[in-house]
């Protein structure tokens, strides 16, 4: 059984949309969900790798948070100013809590 007290982060939850730029252009945007929203943080994996003589550090993270009817794999989570794209959603319990599995490159 989770107990809710580990939810011990606050995290902002975004979603995707597309606003028309001046060049009548679709650019990505992000606006806010939610703010401050409960949430544990599990960091489960990471590594660095090195591409076009950059080297970047990518580490996958999961979020846990109440369960949610709308937010996606589409998703973005930030926490303490970083931005860590959602890449799955998984159901705990019946629709009592949201485990969001992200990553995010440095």
């Amino acid at each position: 059984m989770f107990n809710p007290g580990q939810l011990d982060r606050k995290v902002t939850l975004k979603t995707k949309s597309e606003v028309i730029a001046a060049s009548g252009e679709r650019v990505p945007s992000w606006t806010n969900l939610a703010t401050d929203i409960p949430a544990k943080k599990v960091e489960i994996s990471g590594k660095e790798t090195n591409a076009n003589g950059q080297e970047y550090a990518t580490g996958a993270v999961v979020f846990t948070v109440r369960w949610r009817n709308n937010l996606t794999s589409t998703g973005r989570v930030t926490y303490e100013s970083t931005e860590y794209n959602v890449i799955f959603t998984r159901e705990i319990g019946r629709k009592r809590y949201l485990d969001l599995i992200t990553e995010v490159k440095r």
